[in-house]
Order: C-alpha cells, then sequence, then structure tokens
C-alpha cells in the first residue's frame, strides 16, 4: 500500500471524503476522530461524498449483513452509517463486491461499484459486468450512471484516477 490511508479534497464546493475500512483494525480511533474533525465545516460544502473500501451492509443480501471488518461486528457500519445521516452526506460510494449495486442505506444513496477491473464473482448479468460509474455533480443534485466496458483491462484515456483507502474510482469530468 502506498499513500495515505484516508484523505479529503474540495472540488468546485464539493466535499471528497475517503476513508479506510479495509481491515478489523483500519477503521480506529484516530481515523474517527479525523473524520468528525473534517466533517466540521459540512454546510459550507454544497455535497459530500463518502468513499470506502467495504460497503456499510451486503448488497447482495438485501443489506441485512454488515460487511465492514470484523464482518458480523456492527459497530462500524453502525457508527459509519449514523455518521452519513448526521451530517449530510449525500452519497456513499465503496468496492469489495466485484460487481455493482445501488440502493439506500436509511435514505442515503449507495453505490457499489466493484467491477472495474477485477474478477466478477456471480453470473447475475444485472450486478456482474466490467464497468465504472459516470457522476454528474451539480446545484440541483447527482446522477449516477454506470458505463459498461464489456472488456478488460479499462481504458483510462481522460479518466481521473483516484486511488485511496484501498479503493478504486474512476472521475470524469463532464461539460453538460
Amino acid at each position: 500500500y502506498i499513500g495515505r490511508r484516508y484523505y479529503s479534497f474540495v472540488h468546485d464546493r464539493d466535499l471528497f471524503i475517503v476513508i479506510d475500512n479495509s481491515f478489523p483494525f483500519s477503521f480506529d480511533e484516530k481515523q474517527r476522530k479525523w473524520l468528525e474533525n473534517i466533517i466540521k465545516n459540512r454546510k459550507n460544502y454544497r455535497h459530500c461524498f463518502l468513499f470506502m473500501h467495504v460497503p456499510l451492509y451486503d448488497a447482495r443480501d438485501g443489506n441485512q449483513i454488515d460487511l465492514v471488518p470484523p464482518q458480523g461486528n456492527s459497530r462500524v457500519a453502525s457508527y459509519l452509517l449514523e455518521f452519513a445521516r448526521n451530517h449530510s452526506i449525500t452519497a456513499i460510494f465503496s468496492a469489495h463486491l466485484h460487481g455493482y449495486f445501488s440502493g439506500r442505506w436509511n435514505n442515503i444513496p449507495y453505490y457499489v461499484t466493484g467491477g472495474g477491473g477485477a474478477p466478477l464473482l456471480g453470473r447475475d448479468t444485472r450486478h456482474y459486468f466490467l464497468h465504472y460509474l459516470r457522476v454528474f455533480v451539480d446545484e440541483g443534485g447527482f446522477t449516477v450512471t454506470p458505463v459498461m466496458t464489456g472488456k478488460q483491462p479499462l481504458e483510462l484515456g481522460d479518466l481521473f484516477y483516484i486511488y485511496g483507502a484501498r479503493c478504486q474510482f474512476l472521475l470524469r469530468k463532464y461539460n453538460k
């Protein structure tokens, strides 16, 4: 692993927070305090997006099983979901499950995007396909569209690659 495990940045009045929840010891007290400090100025930002490697709950199983390590210990998942709700997090992005899933956790939109080149771990073509997410953000909100690539590896072209918290997200700035 190279680089910071967790970090944040601001782009066009939007706050992006990347956390590390990839191992049982990853989301520790130090990271929790950092996260609480980062969110203090939430009201200054139009949107706030939270990125993490492991989804809070297993989207393959109706969101009933806590996936954050250690699995079955809902302490971290419960804290992060409550944090997201209390601080008006716009959406949660994660990976780990090698496919595409979306829905809502406590009315907060989530997107699981683990089909960017890793082996797919299922056969249901509604969820298991190679893809990246195209995200449009403006004053009125945001839209997320999964874009099928069909082949490995992805052609990066003019995509901007962000690696953090053991997550990989492809972001591209599109003009409407």
